[in-house]
């Protein structure tokens, strides 16, 4: 294949916008496509924006937002851990229960954290 303005020269890509054969002398290089003149690079960019916008718009290839549940297991943690820490040092002795309701919740935190990064791991 032949350059489609130097026919002596052969071709190294195809114009991503025109489709037309393009020499090393006539490539024009975007970020991600090859172009055979800057009207096409242009015309190349705002494709890229309006596709990039609409993925923006659809959440296509957007990570999804973390689950409250997360976050809420773990402040409750925290809450529970702190509380039996200050009982431990109000009555002199452990409080194993609370001790193990916040470890509960910090399991539970950590389950949904892992199934939600298990899930995403395509985004």
């Amino acid at each position: 294949m032949h350059c489609f303005k130097h026919q002596e020269q052969h071709a190294i890509g195809i114009c991503a916008n025109c489709a037309k054969a393009v020499c090393e002398q006539c490539c024009r290089e975007d970020a991600r496509k090859i172009a055979c003149s800057d009207t096409c690079v242009q015309e190349l960019f705002v494709e890229q924006q309006t596709t990039d916008g609409l993925r923006g718009s659809l959440g296509i290839g957007i990570k999804p937002p973390m689950p409250p549940s997360v976050s809420t297991y773990f402040l409750f943690g925290m809450i529970l851990l702190l509380t039996g820490v200050y009982m431990s040092f109000q009555r002199g002795g452990f409080d194993i229960l609370t001790f193990a309701i916040a470890a509960a919740f910090f399991v539970m935190s950590g389950m949904s954290y892992r199934q939600y990064r298990s899930r995403c791991l395509s985004c």
